[in-house]
């Protein structure tokens, strides 16, 4: 089983250290203990692993800490009985007490995550991708999006850059996934109402406009985009949420995230090639949970789209049928 990471973050170098040691000889099997002394250093380790729980000193900007998007937060108080809604323990009892009362803080926000997992287990992530078909894996999952949306509310979410989509979809100056991202870390407390102004009604799905500049997509972490996905799920009512995937970054992170994976290609040598190496390379990093997931969808149609009714051309085409009939396999 993959242990799940409890980090304490401290400008006191020396309780940190003692801390991890102390929690270390408890011997907690299914968890790692991580110390840190600075923001900078716990965002530069979620670039690599994720946190399950922080506990971070109050000397610590408050601010900063928020930033880095992990779910558990328990703070380390210098004055005892602070009055606050923010869990928090006494920073200055005994190692032992102090430990107790965390495990306590965090069975209970497992407790209320799981609730809030009721409404997570009934959404299913559909991730689409391709290793050489960027053009061909965007209408594919879009035709996804359409198919289910006949019967259930469907989310459909871009992560790649240039697309094309805001042209095609007319969603030109309207608002987009940088926007959200905003509100999400600055107004989180009407993300709902947010997202509902912010999602366009495109067919028989709801999309959020894609990044209008690259660079917003690669800003941020894996860890990141997970609180990010896993807020849309509590927040909204859609059943399907559609991730069209490109593989520019953190593949394999994406793919894990997903219920559902559909990889688009077309039947040549190379795109055979490039399939079976990904299926090996995955195979050989461990992630088999991935490969138990994965479906294919061949494509063979080139398309020549006009950017005038670009949907209802997609919706009408031999290439729509082509998927369709394929998932359905």
């Amino acid at each position: 089983m993959k242990k799940k990471i409890l980090g304490i973050l401290d400008v006191d170098e020396e309780y940190a250290m003692n801390l991890v040691a102390f929690m270390n000889k408890r011997n907690y099997r299914e968890c790692e203990i991580a110390g840190f002394t600075s923001v900078e250093n716990v965002a530069q380790y979620l670039k690599h692993k994720s946190i399950e729980l922080l506990l971070v000193s109050d000397k610590i900007d408050a601010q900063k800490v928020r930033e880095l998007n992990i779910d558990k937060i328990i703070v380390l108080s210098e004055e005892d009985k602070v009055n606050t809604e923010q869990p928090t323990v006494y920073k200055y009892q005994s190692a032992q007490l102090l430990v107790r009362e965390v495990m306590t803080y965090y069975a209970q926000m497992e407790a209320a995550q799981m609730t809030a997992s009721g409404r997570m287990d009934l959404v299913k992530k559909i991730g689409v991708f391709s290793l050489s078909q960027p053009c061909q894996r965007m209408m594919a999952a879009m035709s996804i999006a359409q198919e289910k949306g006949e019967q259930e509310p469907v989310l459909y979410l871009n992560f790649e850059e240039y697309t094309g989509i805001r042209s095609l979809l007319n969603l030109e100056g309207l608002g987009n996934l940088s926007d959200f991202i905003y509100y999400y870390e600055n107004q989180k407390e009407h993300l709902e109402e947010k997202l509902a102004c912010l999602v366009q009604r495109r067919g028989n799905m709801d999309m959020l406009a894609p990044f209008t500049v690259g660079q917003d997509l690669h800003s941020l972490h894996m860890q990141e985009w997970r609180s990010i996905l896993h807020e849309i799920t509590l927040i909204s009512h859609y059943h399907t949420i559609i991730l069209d995937i490109g593989v520019s970054f953190e593949l394999l992170d994406w793919l894990e995230l997903c219920d559902e994976i559909y990889l688009v290609y077309e039947d040549c040598g190379e795109d055979r090639v490039r399939t079976e190496e990904f299926k090996e390379y995955v195979a050989k990093v461990g992630e088999i949970d991935i490969l138990d997931k994965l479906h294919y969808i061949q494509v063979s149609e080139k398309n020549s789209w006009r950017e005038e009714n670009f949907l209802e051309q997609l919706c009408e085409s031999n290439f729509y049928q082509e998927v369709i009939s394929q998932m359905a396999q």
